[in-house]
């Protein structure tokens, strides 16, 4: 009696039920897995088309997408093609083991990779970069976020020179690295398309830096850039481009 009371003065009853609505509503406890609606049971998932399950999994982590392609063939097949599809990675230590195979398998199991970025509390080994420079997959790679130690102040640089080998790259991201003045000829020689570039450090003199923003003209962001060393770093230095140190401080300041 209290719940009918109730009902009516909230302006429901009996009479003024709408049946579509309640139709609508009204949740078949038979079609729920067992034990309610907070159950999971994989026969529900698999009532889902395969292109809306292989987007899901595009969502996944690393290693909560290799658990799923374990689960059935079925779910091992749209994780497959998920893989394919995938465009942007984000990787952690605690995803895998950060070995050259381990990562040549990656990369197989994810050949249409543009934005690889690994996590920065780690340092990314010389040997997992070449390994991605070695990839097909590297050749349509666009962005690299990674935590690269490089401490070489002129010069050379290994993990630079693998870098440089990415060469549709737009987007490069190093914390904790140094980029020499040799590094960013190479950069500018070999990635064109770069429109972001942010590290630590960029050591290198007005004339390698005029060389990278002629060569890469789409260059929006240059984070790092030191020019109190400019100086000492310009007595080793091969020629640059004939460029007049105002003009390249120029082309800096627009950035």
């Amino acid at each position: 009696m209290k719940r009918s009371r109730e009902n009516r003065r909230c302006g429901f009853s009996k009479k003024s039920r709408n049946p579509q609505t309640e139709k609508v509503l009204r949740i078949d406890e038979e079609s729920l897995p067992s034990g309610g609606v907070g159950a999971t049971d994989s026969r529900h998932w698999n009532q889902l088309p395969p292109e809306i399950m292989a987007c899901i999994f595009t969502f996944l982590p690393i290693r909560n997408s290799l658990v799923a392609s374990r689960v059935n063939r079925s779910w091992n097949s749209i994780s497959t093609v998920s893989a394919r599809c995938t465009r942007h990675l984000s990787v952690t230590k605690s995803d895998m083991h950060f070995t050259s195979s381990a990562f040549e398998r990656l990369l197989d199991r994810f050949p249409s990779l543009q934005s690889l970025h690994f996590s920065t509390d780690e340092e990314l080994p010389l040997e997992i970069l070449e390994s991605i420079a070695n990839s097909p997959a590297s050749r349509d790679l666009r962005s690299l976020r990674a935590f690269v130690i490089s401490n070489c102040v002129v010069g050379r640089q290994p993990a630079m020179d693998a870098i440089a080998r990415f060469t549709r790259l737009e987007e490069l991201e190093l914390d904790g690295a140094l980029i020499t003045g040799h590094s960013l000829r190479l950069l500018a020689e070999s990635c064109p398309d770069l429109r972001a570039v942010s590290c630590q450090e960029i050591l290198a003199t007005l004339p390698d830096l005029a060389m990278l923003l002629q060569r890469c003209p789409a260059l929006s962001v240059l984070e790092g850039v030191n020019l109190s060393v400019y100086h000492e770093l310009e007595l080793d230095a091969p020629p640059g481009p004939d460029l007049p140190s105002s003009a390249a401080l120029r082309l800096l300041a627009g950035l």
